[in-house]
């Protein structure tokens, strides 16, 4: 641990790691002189004198003695439980829960029940009508009267249409700039190829349309088809390596 400090201290942690790599090694070579023939040789030895027993106890265990107790012991609970139900008196058990409900009946005054219920019904219909006739219904039209009043629906509408209109101004404004930049660039494009056809302005245009053509198709043809071919030709080769 000394080293490993004064390692760290000097912030050579290359050296730490080579000097926990050997303490590593110097264990494993302690741990491979040992007599691992002779360990085997008891691991094995205690493990069959344990399966030996497990035999012993098996071969001679009085299985069919056990399940014998198993079997008693169900035919006691379920013989006892037969015994209680043919013994209990069922019909009497019966006979006092209707006992019991007759007296809840015969006792309670239902007449008292019923006037309790309607009484409640009664003062909850009261507190309804006492609640709406004694709101200030004119106070409350006044007041959502002055909240509409209150809302501005022209600067609303004047902000919105305006909103509206500054989108449509910009959205002209893009496609005017892309179509002008687009005029502009074709009037380049076609004025150069009538200064190489020294002035013919017909030899001029129709050269232009002629060389658009072949150089879109050379793009379509760099960009688009020859990749295809490429990668097509490419799983070919793949698959016949394949199969070989």
């Amino acid at each position: 641990m000394e080293k490993i400090k004064n390692l760290w201290k000097s912030c050579d942690f290359e050296g730490i790691g080579e000097q926990i790599a050997g303490s590593c090694n110097k264990i494993i070579s302690k741990i491979n002189a040992l007599d691992w023939k002779g360990i085997q040789d008891k691991v094995n030895g205690a493990v069959s004198g344990i399966a030996k027993s497990l035999n012993g106890f098996i071969r001679d265990f009085d299985w069919e003695g056990a399940g014998q107790i198993v079997g008693n012991g169900v035919n006691t609970v379920f013989g006892a439980l037969d015994t209680f139900l043919t013994t209990f008196d069922f019909a009497a058990l019966g006979a006092g829960f209707a006992k019991n409900l007759n007296g809840i009946f015969n006792t309670i005054d239902w007449g008292q029940v019923a006037k309790t219920l309607s009484d409640a019904i009664s003062g909850v219909f009261k507190a309804i009508a006492g609640f709406l006739e004694n709101l200030d219904w004119r106070g409350l039209a006044t007041a959502l009267e002055n909240f509409i009043g209150g809302i501005d629906f022209g600067g609303m509408a004047s902000a919105l249409f305006e909103s509206l209109g500054a989108a449509l101004g910009g959205l002209c404004a893009f496609l005017g700039q892309l179509i002008s930049d687009a005029v502009s660039g074709i009037q380049s494009y076609f004025g150069d190829k009538i200064k190489e056809a020294g002035g013919n302005v017909a030899q001029g245009i129709w050269d232009g349309i002629i060389d658009g053509i072949g150089d879109a198709w050379k793009w379509v043809k760099e960009h688009i088809f020859q990749p295809f071919i490429n990668g097509f030709q490419k799983r070919l080769r793949s698959n016949r390596r394949l199969r070989l």
